[in-house]
């Protein structure tokens, strides 16, 4: 659009420029002569005429000159901030993957270890009422710090967000609080009950050091006890179980919903890197 503005300007210049010069010329030539002059009007005109066009010609080129710098600068001023776009665009669209690569292990980490039917159901069957569970204990303690664990690194993950990924993830935020906040509980009612199976499996060992020293009416009363502290151990297993299916249901909907979001969520990080990658293609 600029070239032909450009052109049509010259051209104007350029015809303005040739008027003047033979207005000019043709007053010089009314002068009076002070001396003599070899030659007639015949003579002179064809020379007047080809420095008129030489002129016009070096006017038109020095104009012609000065508008193709004009326009050779502005194309490198437009190629040099096509340059910087690019090398932006790569940055944003190198780190946006990174990101992307980066939410899509905690995802994967999240669809895994909230799976309630799979993750918990198996630490449920290490359970055995009868014994000591210390170790099951520790390992549920360490479950429930892990889940707390993967709220923290979603949330440090998307404080790097744009304001158009916060939106998403947002959204993906709600049901993973509610996953965690869900099973914080029922792991926090596991462990109770674990410390009161312990707890009980204690008292069991204080007996059985206590019996041969004891009296039989001694031992009697407390072989009931031992007998109650067993009957309230089968009564905790059934109320974990209990807990078990009454929150299996719910979780694994709760857990569908997770893997959908999880899904829209990943597609709209592939949509954003996308755009930008068409953006640089387009420059």
């Amino acid at each position: 659009m600029k070239k032909p503005k450009q052109k049509n300007s010259t051209t104007w210049i350029m015809i303005i420029v040739v008027v003047l010069l033979i207005f000019s010329l043709n007053w010089i030539l009314q002068i009076p002569a002070k001396t003599p002059i070899i030659g007639d009007e015949k003579t002179w005109l064809p020379i007047i005429i080809s420095i008129i066009i030489f002129i016009s010609k070096c006017v038109l080129d020095l104009i012609e000159k000065r508008n193709n710098d004009k326009e050779e600068q502005i194309i490198i001023e437009e190629q040099h901030k096509r340059q910087i776009i690019k090398e932006s665009l790569k940055i944003q669209i190198r780190n946006k993957t990174e990101s992307y690569y980066k939410l899509e292990k905690i995802i994967e980490s999240n669809l895994i270890i909230l799976d309630f039917n799979n993750s918990y159901k198996s630490l449920l069957l290490e359970y055995n009422p009868n014994l000591e569970n210390y170790t099951l204990l520790s390992k549920v303690v360490k479950y429930k710090k892990d889940i707390e664990q993967q709220l923290l690194l979603f949330d440090k993950h998307c404080e790097l967000s744009s304001v158009e990924e916060k939106g998403w993830h947002s959204i993906y935020r709600i049901p993973l609080k509610e996953s965690v906040k869900s099973y914080s509980s029922i792991l926090g009612v596991s462990i109770s009950e674990f410390n009161k199976n312990n707890d009980k499996h204690a008292k069991l060992k204080q007996y059985d050091i206590i019996l041969p020293n004891i009296s039989t009416k001694e031992k009697s009363i407390l072989s009931i006890m031992k007998v109650d502290i067993y009957n309230d151990l089968q009564k905790q297993k059934k109320h974990i179980i209990q807990v078990f299916n009454k929150e299996n249901k719910p979780l694994t909907l709760l857990h569908k919903g997770l893997q959908d979001m999880s899904q829209e969520l990943l597609k709209s990080e592939k949509i954003n890197i996308s755009l930008l990658e068409k953006r640089m293609m387009e420059l």
